[in-house]
């Protein structure tokens, strides 16, 4: 009985979970129509993990609350969403002249983010999508 006692608390302690990515980043909670979600932002990525509870949630169901969260964490507009009714990882469209307003002669060093990863079911050679600035 202790066991499962045990694996019950463990399993409920990891419901908002960050992922390696977002490791050294905080939450912010945002609460959208009820749908609660801890939302972290690095680079032209953010996460929102649904920490409310929800009867047969799916994407599409969570997806516009998920959006709005991101939007109002971040103030990026969302351009993609992808995951499932409890992770969701946005890919943002912010303004990119944020650093160099007043300075238009510098020259930047490109910014490069990987936005996604495909490995195939053999596992031999993956391949990842980058964007740059």
């Amino acid at each position: 009985m202790r066991v499962l006692c045990v694996l019950l608390v463990l399993t409920f302690a990891a419901c908002d979970a960050r992922s390696p990515y977002f490791r050294d980043v905080p939450a912010r909670r945002v609460v959208v129509n009820d749908v609660e979600f801890s939302v972290r932002h690095k680079g032209r990525l953010a996460e929102a993990v649904r920490v409310s509870s929800q009867w047969m949630p799916n994407l599409q169901s969570v997806a516009p609350f998920a959006e709005t969260a991101i939007r109002e964490a971040t103030g990026c507009d969302v351009r993609e969403l992808r995951g499932d009714a409890s992770f969701v990882l946005g890919i943002l469209a912010c303004n990119e002249n944020r650093s160099t307003q007043g300075a238009p002669n510098l020259r930047r060093t490109p910014s490069c983010e990987v936005v996604d990863v495909f490995v195939p079911a053999s596992g031999t050679t993956g391949y990842l999508e980058a964007e740059c600035d």
